[in-house]
């Protein structure tokens, strides 16, 4: 009866929002209206919107601040280390592999990796940009063929001799392409892999290219970019990331470097399934990138002066993650040496089954996926709506994401959080200062924020603030979409991305001092903003006092978390998981039921 009551009271209220005033806050926001309301009704909503973001809060602060009272098994000394991209859609893979193997252990960063460059792949005309589009980068790293010589294709000069000769071409040609695309489109039909409209990070970058880093001359290309970097250059870069996420002892003997992209048929949104960290592209270059530096002797030396001395038994491994396919593509081709470790080989064994585990929990949200299918045939079948030009959805992206945790592994390993948070690696121990944070956070609340407001929008009305439904959608210019060919560019998320999405606010959980917290805030009246007037929702784990303080706009308050239930136990086998499609509860993994496998 309240849930009819309550759903009664919400359709009176006008929801037209009046598109010429400005909304200072997210409360005014919920308030607003075009047309009178019963004030009453109007003061509610925000009230009722506030107590449903709670409930997802609320779990959230009790698993946390439960977690080290939790009895669980200490975790062995790591023998491999993983760096993933803080994207919400590694959440699940980051906990199936510490799970299947308590020996590793996984980090978080932005998927660019502290490496910022632009990429000139060997048979392309010109650059892309692999770096958050808020960083200008200097530098150019171009590719070629490792087994043969090939070509850079050239651009012409001759604007009237491209034209003709284009000309002449198409007369001949066209026929044929087009006979050619019918009977690729027929093939894609019946046999998907087969698919020549698939768009795959797995094949963008070649295993068998090699990547130029280093500075090949002191001269600008184009008057803009340095060709590669030089060693200060890489060890500075190197040093940043390590610093960033807290790694700068305690080096596993296997280090990999984990970026992802992804792979559509049938995606005019296809840029919005890559990394952000990257501009909407594959961090493939920028894992690479990462782990060639790394592994140089000569920044090893450097690194050692400044007190971070890797191990010669340490190997830094690039590797690229398919979110659509749950695929990997490992880069071995980068290490100098022919002979692999035997531990480098258990790895990918280990990696190949949490891809299959994560696979299965992702089908949970898709009915297609029928919930007694086994996990290697789910993982079959999410792999085959990549490549199907049927399927609108390959994947749900960052549906779901409520929440962003920047903090050591600890806070949150041993958690289950359902696949809804973003994860940063940061120890606040090695930050007495806060700079590392400030760094953290001028990419992380404007970031992860704004990923989370752009489906809050869409979801809460999705034909005023999203794009409406994608199968009509043509890409405009690379700009935008439209509906049709007619239609103004829309500004939102298409429903098939939205439809799974709770409208909640993102809460960014630091694992620092309150008063730190403030002071770096403080520094930055953009991210204050963003923070003051609750368009994110802010809360503190004292590293030391071992409670939590919410952010209000009065200044830090203390949660009374104490007397708080402890959350549940969650049997995260994937079968098991993979019964319910709607959000589950969040709480402490039942590693005494959890699918998995020995060292």
């Amino acid at each position: 009866f309240l849930a009819l009551a309550l759903s009664v009271e919400y359709l009176i209220v006008d929801q037209e929002i009046p598109t010429d005033r400005v909304v200072p806050n997210f409360t005014d926001f919920l308030t607003q209206n075009s047309t009178p309301v019963e004030s009453s009704v109007s003061k509610l909503r925000p009230i009722w919107h506030e107590a449903f973001e709670w409930s997802f809060y609320d779990q959230l602060l009790r698993s946390v601040y439960h977690l080290p009272k939790h009895k669980k098994p200490p975790s062995p000394k790591a023998w491999a280390q993983a760096i993933f991209c803080i994207d919400d859609r590694e959440c699940s893979l980051r906990r199936y592999l510490e799970i299947i193997d308590p020996g590793i252990t996984t980090f978080g960063t932005a998927g660019f990796f502290g490496v910022d460059f632009w990429f000139l792949a060997h048979n392309e005309l010109y650059p892309l940009q692999q770096s958050p589009v808020t960083i200008t980068p200097k530098h150019l790293i171009r590719s070629r063929p490792k087994n043969k010589l090939e070509p850079e294709r050239k651009v012409k000069d001759d604007i009237l001799e491209t034209a003709i000769g284009g000309l002449v071409k198409d007369l001949f040609l066209v026929p044929f392409l087009s006979v050619s695309a019918l009977t690729q489109l027929v093939k894609s039909i019946f046999f998907h892999k087969s698919a020549s409209a698939m768009a795959s990070s797995l094949t963008q970058f070649e295993s068998q290219v090699v990547l130029e880093f280093t500075n090949s001359d002191s001269e600008a290309v184009d008057q803009r970019f340095k060709n590669g970097f030089t060693v200060e250059e890489m060890t500075e870069r190197v040093a940043r990331t390590l610093r960033t996420i807290g790694l700068t002892k305690d080096f596993a003997d296997s280090i990999y470097v984990i970026a992802h992209g992804a792979s559509s048929s049938n995606n005019p949104h296809y840029a919005a399934y890559d990394c952000g960290a990257c501009s909407g592209k594959s961090g493939a270059p920028n894992a690479r990138a990462l782990a060639w530096m790394a592994n140089y002797l000569p920044v090893r030396e450097k690194l050692k002066a400044m007190g971070i001395h890797i191990p010669e038994s340490t190997t830094f491994y690039a590797t690229l993650h398919d979110t659509t396919q749950d695929r990997a593509l490992f880069f071995e081709e980068d290490l100098e040496t022919k002979s692999l470790p035997a531990s480098h080989l258990q790895f990918k064994s280990i990696f190949r089954k949490a891809l299959d585990y994560n696979a299965k929990e992702r089908s949970r949200r898709l009915d297609l996926v029928p919930k007694d299918t086994v996990i290697p045939r789910a993982a079959e079948m999410m792999a085959k709506r990549a490549y199907s030009i049927f399927e609108p959805r390959p994947e749900l992206n960052h549906a779901t994401n409520a929440a962003a945790i920047v903090g050591r592994r600890e806070l949150t390993r041993g958690l289950f959080l359902d696949r809804r948070s973003f994860l940063q690696s940061y120890d606040p121990f090695s930050d007495p200062n806060g700079s590392i944070l400030e760094g953290i956070l001028g990419a992380v609340i404007p970031v992860c924020g704004g990923i989370n407001l752009e489906y809050f929008f869409s979801r809460v009305d999705n034909e005023v603030y999203g794009a409406g439904t994608k199968l009509s959608h043509n890409v405009v210019g690379l700009m935008g979409v439209a509906n049709g060919v007619n239609n103004d560019l829309i500004p939102g998320l298409p429903l098939q991305m939205i439809e799974a999405h709770d409208p909640v606010r993102l809460l960014i959980l630091i694992d620092q001092e309150p008063e730190i917290i403030k002071m770096v805030l403080q520094k930055n009246h953009f991210l204050y903003e963003w923070v003051n007037h609750h368009w994110v929702r802010l809360a503190s784990f004292s590293p030391t006092q071992k409670n939590i303080s919410m952010w209000t706009r009065d200044g830090w308050s203390l949660l009374n978390m104490e007397n708080s239930l402890p959350p549940p136990l969650i049997n995260t086998d994937p079968m098991i998981l993979a019964q319910k499609s709607e959000n589950l509860s969040l709480g402490f993994i039942d590693t005494t039921k959890t699918l998995g496998v020995s060292k």
